[in-house]
């Protein structure tokens, strides 16, 4: 297997020309753009970054393919404001369990024009899910490790926690539950970003990545753990 050389750096450079150009004339005359700078060279990383990936979690699926780890580049407009038929961004996802890639804990890669983003865990939870993570909070050993993990991220790696759905903790639960602030959410995960570092553009791009999800690892345990299929 030839070694992923990193991405070029005229990727940054296509996704912010899609950003100004988000229209089906300019890409279909792009194309030629899109599969040489983002979805081949993707395909190739994330073939070179699973097995880092499994020295970290060795239960992580990636597949390299668009609906696998590579999310489609075309949006999905029928419920969004925004009727853009194109996400300037390279997305990337590998999951932990058998929900898939759309249902399991999984690390996620957010590359825009300027940004590189990092993430970890499950935006929402399917409903036994949800009822399992609620379980799981209340458990106080079970929550202790959570935090435990939580802390790992936020204050050890610069990661911040998605915004809690729920305003208030939900029906059925004490409102001064010890778990209050885990009740409010629907979903938990954590992200960082910051600006498109030079790593991503050499041979080391995948062992730079693996380092960003390393203080992850223990939630995502968690929630595999506690919550996952």
């Amino acid at each position: 297997m030839t070694a992923f050389p990193g991405f070029s750096r005229d990727l940054p450079r296509f996704l912010e020309n899609l950003e100004a150009n988000n229209n089906r004339d300019w890409f279909t005359r792009h194309r030629a753009d899109y599969e040489g700078l983002l979805l081949e060279p993707a395909r190739q990383f994330v073939t070179a970054l699973v097995p880092v990936l499994r020295q970290l979690s060795p239960a992580i699926h990636g597949e390299p393919r668009v609906n696998g780890s590579i999310k489609r580049i075309n949006r999905d407009v029928r419920f969004s404001k925004d009727k853009s038929p194109y996400k300037p961004a390279l997305h990337l996802a590998f999951w932990q369990g058998g929900a898939g890639p759309k249902h399991a804990p999984s690390y996620h890669f957010y590359l825009t024009p300027k940004t590189l983003g990092f993430g970890a865990g499950l935006h929402a939870f399917l409903d036994d899910h949800l009822t399992r993570f609620r379980q799981a909070v209340c458990d106080e050993a079970k929550a202790a490790g959570l935090r435990r993990a939580l802390a790992g991220a936020l204050n050890g790696a610069g990661y911040d926690i998605g915004a809690p759905e729920l305003q208030r903790v939900p029906r059925g639960f004490p409102a001064d539950s010890a778990a209050a602030d885990l009740l409010r959410h629907k979903g938990l995960h954590v992200r960082k970003s910051g600006p498109v570092p030079q790593e991503v553009f050499g041979a080391d791009a995948p062992a730079f990545v693996a380092s960003q999800f390393a203080p992850l690892v223990p939630l995502q345990d968690w929630l595999v753990a506690e919550v996952s299929d």
